[in-house]
């Protein structure tokens, strides 16, 4: 697996820097350090948004709290470690496709669901333990995102950010790909044959 520092390099490597960073935490003293360090956080919590990854799932039954709004009969204490919701799950729900209506407002998440379990894209998810695919797509877009200041190429910019689109949707596919579901539900021309 791909570290921080593997990452940055190949990021510098996409923009044709053939500067060397050894650590970013501290910076090493080089601007591209610096600048990897401020931006590689920034990179990974928008590449981890971008999809529900497999490897940033989460799933946790919430806590209830009092409910302020009347249309919402429960009201629920969102985990400190969300970042986006996926899904609100009734009890012993199987997958998304059981999911139930919500609304968030702040830091509460109102449903009409008793004992709620919220699906939801975790953050804090370190860069060492992403799937290569994923760290391909991160070192592109970390490219896009110093291409300003060690470049300045405004189209060197426009073209990393299109590889960072390229990559991060081969590596969604090979994500989703990695899951296996049953198919539950038989087709009524299928089940007239039997």
């Amino acid at each position: 697996m791909a570290s921080e520092i593997d990452v940055c390099n190949l990021a510098l490597s996409h923009l044709g820097d053939d500067a060397y960073v050894s650590s970013i935490d501290p910076p090493e003293g080089s601007a591209q350090a610096a600048h990897c360090a401020r931006f590689l956080p920034l990179a990974l919590g928008q590449l981890i948004e971008s999809h529900p990854w497999r490897f940033a799932l989460a799933r946790k039954r919430l806590a209830q709290v009092t409910s302020t709004i009347e249309h919402w009969e429960y009201a629920y204490g969102l985990p400190s470690d969300m970042l986006r919701p996926v899904a609100l799950l009734p009890d012993g729900a199987s997958d998304d496709h059981d999911g139930v209506s919500y609304m968030i407002e702040g830091t509460t998440l109102y449903s009409n669901e008793p004992d709620a379990v919220l699906r939801y894209i975790k953050s804090g998810v370190a860069v060492s333990t992403l799937p290569p695919s994923v760290a391909s797509a991160l070192s592109w877009l970390l490219a896009a995102f110093l291409s300003g200041p060690v470049t300045k190429e405004p189209k060197l910019r426009e073209y990393c950010f299109r590889m960072y689109e390229a990559t991060r949707r081969q590596a969604a596919v090979l994500d989703a790909n990695s899951a296996h579901d049953p198919l539950t539900h038989t087709v009524g021309w299928i089940g007239a044959r039997e």
